[in-house]
């Protein structure tokens, strides 16, 4: 019971953060981003169906793949295993 209300929360989290970081991006003060990239993580932490769809956007979008990869390569340890796995399958072999 414990962990299904930790992961509901943290994925409320998440929606919560990417709505505010897509209603923050355009301010001066650089909020959008960094809340966009939690909320993506978060999603991508705690959800399967999250991590399908950012692997479905990943293939969908080399240019975004490509952001992601650098992403992943200067991230923390933990962040980057993360978001590892959502690469695309046939650039996950290479």
């Amino acid at each position: 019971m414990i962990a299904t209300f930790k992961q509901w929360f943290m994925l409320g989290l998440a929606i919560v953060c990417l709505i505010a970081g897509i209603a923050t991006i355009w301010l001066p003060i650089p909020t959008g981003v960094p809340l966009l990239a939690l909320g993506i993580f978060l999603l991508v932490a705690y959800s399967s169906s999250g991590r399908n769809w950012i692997r479905r956007t990943r293939k969908t979008w080399p240019f975004l793949d490509n952001k992601m990869a650098w992403i992943e390569d200067r991230a923390g340890k933990s962040i980057g295993r993360v978001l590892k796995t959502t690469r695309p399958f046939l650039r996950r072999k290479k």
